[in-house]
C-alpha cells in the first residue's frame, strides 16, 4: 500500500504509521529482483511487490542508505513517507539501468531529476531519438562512447574515461555526430544524447531477466538472499 500511487493519500499515509514511520522523516525506497545476491542486508520494512517488470524485492530505509550492498538493485529519491511511491517509481529506473549480471546498485540521485522524469511518464512512451543511438550502438564502441561524452565534462575526459587516444574519440564523435544528427557535445544536444541514452538504455536493460543458472554447491559462490534471509 506505502508504494502504491493509485491509491488515496490517506490510506499511504495509514500504511506508513503502520509500518512504524515517521511522518517527518525521510526515507528511500530500494528495489532488487528476487534473484538478487546481497551482500549485506539493510534493516527496515520490506515485502515482495508486484510490478510491470515483475515481483520486485522491496524495501525502505533511512534517507542515508544511498547505497547498499546487493546486486543488482536500485535506490530511490529520498522523500517523506507521503511520496514513497515515488522513491518506489526512482528506484525500479534505477534498477533497470544496473548492467546486465552487474552486482552493484544504481541509486537515482546519480542522475537527478531525469529519473525522475522517467520514473513519471507513462508506460510506451515515445523517445524518437533512441532510434538513433540503437544505430550508434550498432558500432562495437558505440554505447560506451556515448555513455561517455553525456557523463564526461570534455571530449578529452572522455577519451581518459574510455582509455583511448583523444584522435581515436574524434573520429568516434564525428560517426556519432553524423548517426544522430546533431553534435552530443553542443548545447542542448548534450542533454537531448544524455536523455536519448538513458531511454535506450531502459528499452534495451536486461537486468531483471533470470540469469543462467550455476552448478549447485560452488565454493566461494554467494547465495541470493531474498524476503526473509
Amino acid at each position: 500500500m506505502l508504494v502504491d500511487g493509485d491509491l488515496p493519500a490517506d490510506r499511504r499515509r495509514t500504511a506508513a504509521a503502520a509500518l512504524g514511520l515517521s511522518t517527518t522523516a525521510s526515507y528511500r525506497v530500494v528495489t532488487a529482483p528476487l534473484f538478487a545476491v546481497w551482500a549485506e542486508h539493510p534493516g527496515g520494512p520490506e515485502d515482495v511487490v508486484p510490478t510491470a517488470h515483475g515481483p520486485l524485492h522491496t524495501l525502505v530505509v533511512p534517507a542515508a542508505t544511498a547505497v547498499v550492498q546487493a546486486g543488482p538493485s536500485g535506490v530511490g529519491v529520498a522523500t517523506t513517507p507521503d511520496h514513497l511511491d515515488h522513491s518506489f517509481r526512482t528506484s525500479v529506473v534505477a534498477l533497470r539501468l544496473c548492467g546486465r549480471g552487474a552486482t552493484r546498485s544504481v541509486g537515482a540521485d546519480a542522475y537527478a531529476g531525469l529519473v525522475s522524469m522517467f520514473a513519471e511518464e507513462p508506460a510506451g512512451a515515445h523517445h524518437p531519438d533512441v532510434q538513433l543511438v540503437a544505430a550508434v550502438d550498432e558500432h562495437p564502441w558505440g554505447a560506451a562512447t556515448l555513455d561517455a561524452l553525456t557523463t564526461s565534462g570534455s571530449a578529452r575526459q572522455a577519451a581518459r574515461a574510455l582509455g583511448i587516444h583523444h584522435s581515436t574519440l574524434q573520429h568516434r564523435l564525428e560517426i556519432i555526430t553524423t548517426t544522430l544528427g546533431f553534435d552530443p557535445l553542443d548545447g542542448l544536444g548534450r542533454l537531448r544524447a544524455g536523455v536519448a541514452h538513458l531511454a535506450w538504455r531502459l528499452q534495451t536493460s536486461r537486468v531483471l531477466d533470470l540469469p543462467a543458472p550455476t552448478a549447485p554447491g560452488r565454493p566461494g559462490e554467494p547465495e541470493p538472499v531474498g524476503p526473509g534471509h
